[in-house]
């Protein structure tokens, strides 16, 4: 169960639906809408993420390699 408490003190509790006093951030009726904008952003985080991710790997290796006194 959620509960916030609103600024004048009263506590709002997520326990059931169709309640008077019951509070959302955004709309069900826009919920499917936002998660299609989140699909894309998660995407490209991913993306990101795994770009730096080898990004530094290759860094790291080429570090290595430069830095063997051998080769």
């Amino acid at each position: 169960m959620t509960k916030i408490i609103c600024k004048c003190g009263h506590i709002i509790a997520d326990q059931t639906d169709d309640l008077p006093c019951k509070g959302y951030y955004i709309k069900d009726t826009h919920i499917e809408e936002l998660y299609e904008v989140f699909d894309p952003i998660d995407q490209l985080i991913d993306a990101t993420c795994e770009s730096y991710s080898s990004s530094r790997e290759r860094k790291t290796d080429s570090k290595h390699i430069n830095d063997n006194p051998e080769d």
